[in-house]
């Protein structure tokens, strides 16, 4: 994103001399979803390992992929406050100094493959979920789908990856090594991010619902399996309010634009995070919110599991 910027740079107002250049409105509020969606991330991670903690279970490998992206989730937040902070994200770039640009533009390739590694881990984590919990099942159908969801989803990641590093030309231009002498569309380029980002979270949301479909269980159960692996819905409207974003960034001004389009990126991850969290909180539940309300919950078991076979457990 940093690098076409380069290539025009109109100013609005004498240049930031200070080495830290101050907050902006748009800054700011970048900063406080930053630190709301980590806190909240941060919560939901520690209530899924008290949840595992409580019934005493073995973590999967979907949980490993978890704790992977949740590493990946706090190194994104630290570079958007790094962009911020020393790199003056929010500001008019015609008011940053070149001791400001040089950091910005290195902070926004290390903050665009955050994004993209973070969201990996998560969605490839919820797959992995689906396949465990629906291993029982005989659907060949299943089986493909979800293979082809975790390709279509690294594919996403290496393409977000990648396209920080080639939308412009040289390579070096991209962290201020060069000046750039040629660029692709960017908004072209960077909204294809965004809608294959929804055509993925759609097929995760969409893998598990014609099984669910035809589970013989009571309704009020049912409909409560089609909350909890529904609940990806979420993320699908984060990733469309992205996409408005993406088509409307103005590159001549990316600094300022990066810090309003940034916003709905950083809630999208957390809350993905939250997603990927909930199936397994039921115990956590139990042991709070029901107990402080004084109600019974019955016998402590899943929240996915009303007359399933075994398998079909998400922990």
């Amino acid at each position: 994103m940093a690098a076409l910027s380069l290539l025009r740079r109109s100013a609005s107002g004498p240049r930031f001399t200070e080495r830290f250049p101050p907050l902006s409105p748009e800054g700011k509020g970048l900063l406080a979803a930053v630190i709301a969606m980590w806190v909240l991330a941060t919560a939901w991670t520690g209530m899924r390992i008290f949840s595992r903690n409580i019934r005493k279970s073995a973590y999967y490998a979907e949980d490993y992929l978890y704790f992977i992206g949740f590493a990946l989730f706090n190194g994104l937040c630290i570079t958007y406050v790094l962009a911020i902070c020393v790199g003056g994200a929010g500001n008019d770039i015609g008011r940053l100094s070149d001791h400001h640009m040089y950091h910005y533009t290195r902070i926004s390739i290390a903050n665009q493959t955050m994004y993209a590694a973070t969201l990996c881990f998560i969605k490839i984590s919820l797959v992995a979920m689906i396949q465990r919990v629906f291993a029982a099942s005989t659907s060949l159908t299943l089986r493909i789908a979800s293979w082809a969801t975790i390709v279509v989803i690294t594919c996403w990641a290496l393409y977000t990856i990648l396209l920080g590093f080639f939308i412009c030309l040289p390579v070096g231009s991209t962290w201020g090594a060069a000046t750039p002498t040629s660029c692709g569309n960017q908004t072209v380029a960077y909204s294809a991010v965004a809608v294959i980002d929804i055509i993925s979270e759609v097929m995760i949301v969409a893998l598990p619902m014609r099984l669910l479909s035809g589970l013989h269980i009571a309704r009020p159960h049912k409909i409560g399996l089609f909350l909890v692996f529904g609940a990806g819905i979420v993320t699908i409207i984060f990733s469309c309010v992205r996409l408005k974003y993406a088509l409307n960034i103005d590159f001549d001004n990316v600094t300022k634009s990066f810090a309003v389009a940034s916003v709905s990126s950083i809630l999208q991850a957390g809350v993905a995070l939250m997603v990927a969290s909930s199936p397994i909180l039921r115990p956590v539940f139990d042991r709070t919110i029901l107990h402080w309300l004084g109600v019974s919950a019955g016998p402590l078991h899943p929240v996915i599991t009303p007359r399933l076979p075994t398998t079909m457990q998400a922990d």
